[in-house]
């Protein structure tokens, strides 16, 4: 189907604008990955939550009720700034997700929306303990709310924090970035005493103006919105999802997706073990994403070995997410604070596995070499596309609509999902200071998990210069001895280019 096929996509479905019927409210339609992201927590038993965890070490004696008051004030404030940790998404006629916030009438109702999000986990093991323990519970919850912060402490000690949200309102960096604005802003004036929070004070009404766009509305200069370039990326993204995703290459199938307790796992390799693995990549021309992906491949082709009764163009097949900010929005946006929200650009990657039928050793090097040398190949493609954050409302538009409108829902996918998340310091820092430069807070660890029903999503980043490897999978679906083995394949697999 040529792109003059379709009709002009609209996008002002996409601007903020005033309810009819009340004048307090604000709605958009939601766009691209976000009704992805809608789609998958209606559909599929609240797929793709969104967590992100921080270990935390305080620097002055603070008692965990203390902590907690403290979270709850700086979360009051947080909101002012980010009022989307507020939005709800009720559906409209069509069955459509529609983002909606309604500033407050006092701040009593404030008050009461902060003590309904913040939570607390007293005597927890790990702020993934903790996680896991939450796992089950689906965003939206019954009152309507879908971001929730948790104040885990321990030994009456505060010792962390546990970000849940919606995955509509945030992807992984976009909940960083609130993290960090959380904060360094909100929080650490608090603890250090520099501040006291004024937050009766806030003129309630003027967070309006702080609503993020959506990023149709705040596209880089080079990054068409119409036009051949537009009409292009359109085109070859949505022949991408139609022509690879039949041919996904799944793991070994285990037992039928659905909802159970979601399992997090990782590893992590030393400080000079990571520096080698970078050193190695740079020989290469590879990226430590592109290598994690190859050898993710790697594992799949383990867990199910394809034979030479395997379809001819069968394949491992991804949706490539790709964090848009630095290079397809715009200053401010584009900046470490900028998006807040979800950002991601997607399109379909497929790898040949003609090379692996009838083997029976996959821990070879020169193979992972040449598995990587694929993928970095088609990353570059994915990078040129002209319209690639641009294209996404129209894309799933086009593909999710039959569905919102009935029809029968797709097979699950089988295959894994992988995300390179990067340098976690790129919207993190190690320590929170005051203004005088004393540290008021340190992040020891982070993580971020995603509720997965089929089967499994693998990440890598890098924190305090040592790369780790995460999934998730639901143990209803994968035996934990089965994630085990999964993540020590991929591991090793990694430190063949160090041989």
């Amino acid at each position: 189907m040529a792109t003059s096929d379709f009709h002009p996509h609209d996008f002002t479905r996409y601007q903020w604008h005033l309810s009819p019927t009340d004048p307090k409210t604000y709605q958009r339609e939601t766009s691209g990955i976000e009704v992805l992201m809608d789609f998958g927590t209606r559909f599929n038993h609240g797929q793709f939550t969104l967590f992100l965890g921080l270990e935390l070490d305080f620097k002055t004696s603070i008692s965990a009720t203390e902590f907690e008051h403290l979270a709850r004030e700086a979360w009051i404030a947080l909101r002012f700034q980010v009022p989307m940790i507020a939005a709800r998404t009720p559906v409209n006629a069509d069955n459509r997700a529609i983002f909606t916030y309604r500033s407050p009438d006092s701040f009593a109702e404030v008050e009461d929306w902060a003590t309904r999000t913040v939570r607390v986990g007293r005597d927890c093991d790990s702020v993934d303990t903790l996680r896991h323990e939450v796992g089950n519970q689906y965003t939206p919850d019954p009152d309507g709310d879908q971001v929730f912060l948790y104040v885990a402490s321990n030994n009456g000690r505060p010792s962390g924090l546990l970000l849940q949200s919606s995955h509509m309102i945030f992807d992984g960096m976009g909940s960083k970035a609130l993290m960090h604005i959380y904060l360094r802003h909100m929080l650490t004036p608090l603890l250090s005493g520099e501040s006291k929070a004024d937050i009766a004070t806030l003129t309630w009404g003027n967070e309006v103006e702080t609503l993020l766009p959506c990023v149709s509305e705040v596209l880089a200069h080079n990054e068409p919105r119409v036009g051949s370039e537009y009409d292009k990326t359109l085109q070859e993204v949505l022949k991408g999802f139609a022509s690879y995703m039949p041919k996904m290459y799944p793991f070994k199938v285990r037992a039928a997706p659905g909802p159970g307790p979601r399992v997090h796992m990782q590893r992590f390799f030393t400080t000079q073990e990571s520096a080698q693995i970078r050193a190695a990549v740079r020989t290469h021309g590879f990226t430590v994403s592109q290598l994690f992906h190859a050898a993710l491949n790697l594992v799949v082709a383990i867990d199910n070995p394809p034979t030479n009764e395997t379809a001819a163009d069968a394949a491992f097949v991804y949706y490539g997410i790709v964090n848009s900010r630095p290079d397809r929005l715009r200053a401010p946006y584009s900046g470490r604070e900028g998006y807040p929200g979800n950002c991601l650009g997607l399109s379909a990657l497929s790898f040949p596995l003609d090379t692996l039928r009838g083997r029976v050793d996959f821990f070879d090097r020169s193979l992972l070499l040449a598995m990587t040398e694929q993928v970095k190949e088609a990353y570059e493609v994915q990078k040129q596309y002209p319209a690639l954050l641009a294209v996404q409302s129209h894309v799933f538009d086009i593909m999710l609509s039959p569905f919102f409108a009935g029809a029968p829902l797709p097979p699950p996918l089988g295959g894994p999902y992988f995300i390179g998340d990067g340098i976690t310091e790129n919207y993190i820092d190690h320590e929170y200071k005051d203004n005088s430069g004393k540290s008021s807070v340190s992040v020891r660890s982070v993580f971020i998990s995603a509720n997965l029903t089929d089967p499994a999503a693998f990440r890598v980043c890098s924190w305090r210069d040592r790369l780790q490897a995460d999934v998730d999978f639901n143990e209803h679906v994968v035996p934990l001895e089965a994630g085990n083995a999964w993540m020590d394949n991929w591991v090793k697999l990694v430190k063949l280019i160090l041989l």
